[in-house]
């Protein structure tokens, strides 16, 4: 058996084509840091996104089954959106990220000033 290089790490390659790029991943942080969201919240919480790219991520992630859109069917429309059961195995992974960045831009920082 021949260890798996670098060049052939599938699931990394996959999961990257899903969540990858600039605003995804923030997504699904707000998303599972808040439980359920409604489209404008999310919106003043990834902070820069523009209305098509946040619709169109949101798309994309309901299409990967990694969040859930909720309507209501109220009037006025209520929608909210929640990470799924596959969002939800993949949040503690954003959450570690999360550690890991935290901790080493503040070692980085601290290096950086002596």
């Amino acid at each position: 058996m021949h260890p798996t290089s670098i060049a052939t790490a599938d699931g990394i390659t996959k999961v990257l084509a899903v969540i990858g790029g600039k605003w995804r991943i923030n997504i699904i942080w707000c998303i599972g840091r808040k439980g359920s969201i409604r489209y404008n919240e999310l919106k003043r919480q990834v902070t820069g996104i523009s209305n098509t790219v946040l619709t169109r991520s949101l798309e994309d992630l309901a299409s990967h089954q990694l969040i859930e859109r909720i309507d209501y069917h109220e009037s006025p429309p209520r929608v909210e959106y929640r990470l799924s059961v596959d969002g939800l195995s993949l949040f503690p992974l954003i959450e570690q990220l999360d550690c890991w960045g935290t901790a080493t831009c503040a070692k980085n920082d601290a290096n950086e000033q002596y």
